[in-house]
């Protein structure tokens, strides 16, 4: 299975983890803006103050980005040999 960690979009948005309260946390973009999410979408080591990067993709831009992860993966397989 590919590392869903692979898959990025050409502009990650930079946030900075805000407080957690009932299981929502609030993530700040750097104009201000704000949105919350549960908990359990954040990695467990991101705290308070720290900053995490959201990819935005369409369901197309996932597909190719598979495809070129999969090209990379075998090519590097092969390369080896």
């Amino acid at each position: 299975m590919i590392n869903p960690s692979l898959l990025t979009s050409d502009k990650p948005l930079k946030l900075k983890v805000g407080k957690t309260e009932s299981g929502f946390t609030k993530l700040m973009f750097p104009d201000s803006q704000s949105i919350e999410i549960s908990r359990k979408y954040l990695p467990k080591s991101a705290g308070e103050g720290e900053v995490v990067f959201l990819n935005l993709l369409t369901e197309n831009e996932l597909e190719l980005s598979r495809q070129d992860v999969a090209k990379r993966v075998l090519n590097e397989i092969l390369s080896r040999e």
